[in-house]
């Protein structure tokens, strides 16, 4: 069980589907449908995009705080619940979902692109380095008075202690008092004082033109007095509110101390508060992956870290050092200032105190959905920690849980202490003003990470047959939640065409783009890594990409001769033609003079025919992956001849005419002697040989044009007649010469010679 600090703790008043276009007249019409997508809202009821806005109301006295959420939208600001938004940020780009009476049903986040981070080590998500300006405006009720508390030294503190906490990488500038202005007074039984009433009837009477739209831009009113009932000190935007400036709220002077300030000033950089776990048994951990629940912690209850009450420093102006997990939250500690543990033991880690500003000041041990963090407080002479008594001075663990959204001490170990449960054991050796050894020991991780929802971050459009198509050299992709349930999340890896090409470690919704992608036919997958080399890989997705450009037909459709059967009005035969587009041929239509009519999808491919006897025409089209279609195409004409060899010409050798019903001259030329040939010479740009197949058939070497080029074995099971057996065909006709020559003592025959012009 963790113990309370034993130091004095008073209780303190401060603080893109677009529909396919339509094809020419033969393309069928594609049917698009949107393919599953990480940004896809569901559209049952009416939905609304918008910037989600979290403002938090401190009440130090009750250790607790109110937050409000609303999203900020282009018809005005909508309030949400915030059980909706646990795990989105202010900023965050976010779709909600309401039913026809107005409630909100559920609100879901698309936050911005998230760059590469090595999200194990990063606790957080927003930097706040640059330069902050800061503006007060006092502020007074009609009828009453205003505060008159001078505000401009205390806003120099609040300089002075965030560029000592970032060495001077946030930088305050004190922009002085703005006019004071009069406003009506709030209703003061609405939750928070209508704060947001407050701020808009406030920014209604300044000069907005003197506070430029920025996060980096502060308006800090200070109010009068509020009544008990509003029960806030302070209350702070976390980062920008709905106008784009960050807010703050000083309620009455007793307010107008640099710990409430700081804190919320703190809110404003995007932090939230940091707590102490509760005793009791039911609050115990137990283990290193135990979940607690919301009653377990007190709010406020962290008394080293600005965003915790502060309980212990002797009087309202101390502030102690921020703490590291807070600095690395806001991209205050460089890496060789943090380090996350990564195996089962590690070698003993020499932690500097926060307050002096350098050398390793966080250890991150991140578990499933928590994270353990480690610092060491010491009161450092000169510093902002120099408060801190003797009993304060301590390594202090806190943890992350999700339940909580908040930072927990769950305990603090001087020399010689271990803090200890089940899978985790962080031990404590010597301490001075120079650090102290701490060794941290935890449970092996072997399972392998897991994702949740993932895909394509827009709805892309998806055809039959083809499947997703993009318009975007740029692939966009995305998922909802990555865990792991031992440990932590090292990467999230998004692999185009086998290799690696952009990568993340955020645990929520994430957006992974790739772009100067080549149009044609990728896959996609991704690769999920945890701290300890357990390996999730997604399947594969298929997708092709077209950024523009229509389909060419390369190669007009031409016949060739084929082998088959030959009648006395048809020859068998293919046709062939070629077409391209980046993006690839995905549909092809056909037609001939012939009576050839095919659609098909998929690349162009030489189909199978009978041409007529006489001439023969063919025309094509072909369509890319985005169903854009070619004009119809047509080859040249070409004239099929059949040259039946009934009487006999140009044979060498001992040659018959012999009878059959089934040959195409009524008669085939047959020889049985070996070396027997026939020489036919003709011009055309496709040649054939017909004969009969059979049992007493042999084989024959064909010529042409004097290089032989193959041998044809006329030997079958079943006789069959007409068949042709041999075709050649040249890309333009000229005047070529085939030979037929017998090999064999078994019959060779030669029925007929066909040609294409």
């Amino acid at each position: 069980m963790p113990r309370r600090l034993a130091i004095s703790i008073a209780a303190l008043t401060c603080l893109s589907l677009i529909p396919a276009g339509a094809a020419a007249a033969a393309v069928p019409a594609p049917t698009p449908s949107g393919a599953s997508s990480v940004a896809g809202v569901s559209t049952t009821a009416s939905t609304t995009d918008g910037v989600l806005r979290l403002t938090v109301a401190d009440d130090f006295d009750s250790h607790a705080s109110r937050t409000t959420a609303f999203v900020q939208t282009d018809a005005g600001d909508v309030a949400v619940p915030t059980s909706l938004v646990d795990s989105l940020s202010s900023g965050d780009q976010v779709t909600v979902e309401r039913d026809a009476a107005g409630t909100v049903l559920a609100v879901e986040g698309v936050p911005a692109e998230v760059s590469s981070t090595d999200g194990a080590e990063a606790l957080g998500a927003i930097s706040g380095s640059g330069t902050h300006n800061v503006w007060t405006v006092r502020v007074s009720w009609t009828g009453g008075t205003a505060p008159t508390t001078a505000t401009d030294p205390l806003v120099s503190k609040l300089a002075s202690y965030y560029s000592t906490i970032s060495a001077s990488r946030i930088k305050v500038v004190p922009k002085g008092s703005l006019p004071a202005v009069t406003i009506a007074a709030p209703n003061y039984g609405a939750t928070n004082c209508d704060a947001t009433a407050i701020y808009d009837r406030t920014l209604a009477k300044i000069d907005k033109t003197k506070v430029p739209v920025s996060r980096f831009n502060h308006l800090v009113l200070i109010l009068p007095d509020l009544p008990d009932s509003c029960g806030w000190w302070g209350l702070g935007s976390i980062g920008a509110s709905s106008d784009g400036r960050s807010r703050i709220w000083m309620n009455g002077a007793k307010s107008l101390t640099p710990r409430v300030l700081d804190h919320e000033f703190g809110h404003n950089l995007g932090l939230q508060h940091s707590d102490f776990v509760q005793p009791g048994a039911t609050c115990t951990l137990t283990s290193a992956k135990q979940a607690l629940g919301t009653g377990c912690y007190d709010e406020y209850g962290d008394p080293w870290d600005v965003m915790g009450g502060g309980a212990g420093t002797p009087d309202e102006q101390t502030v102690g050092f921020m703490s590291s997990p807070n600095l690395d939250r806001i991209g205050q500690l460089p890496a060789a200032e943090k380090y996350t543990v990564r195996s089962t033991s590690t070698a003993k880690l020499n932690v500097k105190p926060v307050a002096s500003g350098r050398g390793l000041r966080l250890i991150a041990i991140p578990y499933g959905t928590r994270t353990y963090t480690v610092e060491y407080r010491y009161a450092v002479p000169g510093s902002l920690d120099a408060w801190i008594p003797a009993a304060g001075q301590a390594v202090v663990v806190r943890l992350r849980d999700p339940n909580v959204d908040h930072d927990l001490v769950v305990d603090y170990l001087k020399a010689n202490e271990p803090f200890s449960v089940a899978g985790l054991k962080i031990a404590v050796g010597s301490t001075s003003a120079g650090g102290a050894d701490v060794t941290v020991t935890r449970s092996a991780d072997k399972s392998a990470p897991a994702i949740g929802r993932y895909g394509y971050w827009n709805t892309e459009k998806t055809y039959n047959h083809v499947g997703t198509v993009l318009t975007s050299s740029t692939l966009a992709t995305g998922y909802v939640s990555v865990g792991d349930a031992d440990s932590g999340i090292a990467s999230v890896t998004l692999y185009v065409d086998g290799k690696g090409r952009a990568s993340s470690a955020t645990l929520g919704t994430t957006q992974l783009k790739v772009a100067g992608l080549s149009q044609g036919a990728h896959k996609w997958h991704f690769v999920v890594r945890d701290i300890f080399n357990n390996v999730r890989t997604t399947p594969d997705q298929a997708f092709r990409i077209d950024t523009g450009g229509k389909p060419k037909i390369t190669k007009s459709p031409r016949a060739s001769l084929a082998k088959g059967t030959v009648s006395s009005k048809t020859i068998p035969a293919t046709v062939a033609w070629s077409a391209s587009d980046g993006c690839g041929i995905v549909w092809n239509s056909v037609a001939g003079s012939n009576g050839l009519s095919r659609t098909y999808y998929g690349k162009p491919k030489s189909l199978t025919t009978r041409v007529k006897v006489g001439t023969n025409q063919f025309g094509v089209r072909a369509a890319d992956c985005l169903y854009n279609t070619t004009a119809a195409t047509y080859g040249p004409k070409t004239k099929a001849t059949l040259d039946k060899q009934s009487k006999r010409k140009g044979y060498h050798g001992t040659w018959t005419a012999t009878k059959a019903k089934k040959a195409l001259g009524g008669t085939e030329q047959v020889t049985k002697k070996k070396k027997a040939y026939v020489s036919y010479k003709v011009k055309a740009r496709s040649i054939g040989w017909v004969a009969t197949k059979g049992k007493d058939r042999g084989k024959a070497a064909v010529y042409v044009d004097g290089r032989k080029v193959a041998v044809v074995n006329l030997y079958a099971k079943k006789t069959t007649y007409a068949q042709q057996v041999f075709t050649k065909t040249w890309t333009k006709a000229g005047t070529h010469t085939i030979k037929i020559v017998s090999l064999t003592s078994k019959k060779v025959g030669v029925d007929a010679f066909t040609r294409l012009s």
